[in-house]
């Protein structure tokens, strides 16, 4: 899987995705600044079920705002690697 996504704990934020094999890597890449936050994700390998990987990822979509701000509070993401990310890129 490859692409970049939006997270409602970082609303100003593109997420990059990568993942290899049982590799992932995921992390900002940058801001969204006019454009409008979507999330885009290809899906590449053989004997996949395409079902079950929708229904995955299906179920990260939030739908209305009660369920946003239930799901802002879980960030899956360290606070502290998004910090350092924002420190290197003014520099």
């Amino acid at each position: 899987m490859k692409g970049f996504a939006w997270v409602s704990t970082r609303p100003e934020t593109v997420l990059g995705v990568s993942q290899a094999g049982s590799a992932v890597q995921a992390g900002p890449i940058g801001e969204w600044g006019q454009d409008d936050p979507a999330t885009r994700l290809v899906v590449i390998g053989q004997q996949l079920d395409m079902n079950q990987i929708t229904a995955e990822l299906d179920d990260c979509v939030i739908d209305n705002l009660d369920e946003r701000a239930q799901k802002s509070q879980d960030d899956p993401f360290p606070r502290e690697s998004w910090e350092l990310w924002n420190l290197c890129r003014y520099r």
